[in-house]
């Protein structure tokens, strides 16, 4: 705290120095130091939780056997807590937050927050571990930043969503007024790039991607993708040839939603 309350300011107006100023409020918004300081406090947050998952007082979750335990994941002011659905592991969490709140003043707003259970959690275990905790019961599918928060086995129920989006997209457009080559320009970086968000995180079923593929195809012969008539001169295995080699050097779905997730491991 020594490094919000001693800072000065000095202002330099007209070729002359005013100052100092000695804020009354601490940092100010846009302040370059302020996320060095909210990154310090959130590891203080990391070392409570840490302490008691090290003690067996909070089990995180794990993604496969013999994978490592996950009790939190933070990102910005976003947290995502996981533990057991008991009523001992609630009080634990629950007194983390509590230390953590009157250690940085940086209070927990319980009614914007969600708990989410897995399905063989009994009625009774939800109902102790929403009073402890004195958070709601929300619903699991939700949208987080854009993405589904939670995805199950049907994956491509849940993520039917971006066929959605191209359609709405292409329907707003006039293709009548576009040449060839502006449908091209719209094709490879505005439908192509759509989807490209949810192909970093997860990987989108082949027949989901085979659907939009068909779809994009039907766009670039017809023009339209509802109602479309016309001959399709080239399947778009042909079309997504690079262009050195004859095609027109659209992009396949499934290699670039690979190349995403192997970016990303």
């Amino acid at each position: 705290m020594e490094t919000v309350r001693c800072v000065k300011y000095h202002i330099l107006h007209e070729q002359q120095w005013l100052g100092p100023i000695v804020p009354g409020r601490g940092l100010r918004q846009g302040d370059p130091l302020s996320p060095y300081l909210f990154l310090m406090v959130a590891e203080g947050l990391s070392a409570l939780i840490e302490n008691r998952v090290n003690r067996g007082l909070i089990h995180g979750l794990r993604v496969a056997r013999g994978a490592p335990p996950i009790s939190h994941l933070l990102f910005a002011d976003d947290c995502f807590l996981f533990m057991r659905a008991t009523t001992e592991e609630s009080i634990q969490m629950k007194e983390v937050l509590d230390v953590y709140a009157l250690a940085s003043g940086q209070l927990v707003n319980y009614d914007k927050s969600v708990l989410c259970f897995s399905a063989n959690v009994a009625q009774h275990s939800r109902e102790n571990v929403v009073n402890v905790l004195g958070v709601a019961q929300g619903d699991t599918a939700g949208r987080y930043l854009g993405l589904p928060s939670l995805v199950g086995r049907n994956k491509k129920a849940i993520l039917g969503f971006l066929k959605d989006r191209i359609l709405n997209r292409v329907r707003s457009w006039n293709s009548r007024f576009l040449s060839r080559a502006g449908w091209e320009v719209l094709l490879k970086n505005v439908l192509q790039a759509m989807p490209c968000f949810a192909m970093m995180v997860f990987a989108l079923p082949i027949t989901m991607c085979k659907e939009i593929e068909v779809m994009l195809n039907r766009y670039w012969w017809t023009g339209s993708i509802v109602n479309a008539k016309g001959i399709r001169w080239k399947a778009w295995q042909a079309v997504s040839v690079p262009k050195a080699k004859g095609g027109l050097g659209f992009r396949r779905l499934r290699e670039m939603n690979l190349a995403l997730l192997g970016k990303q491991a």
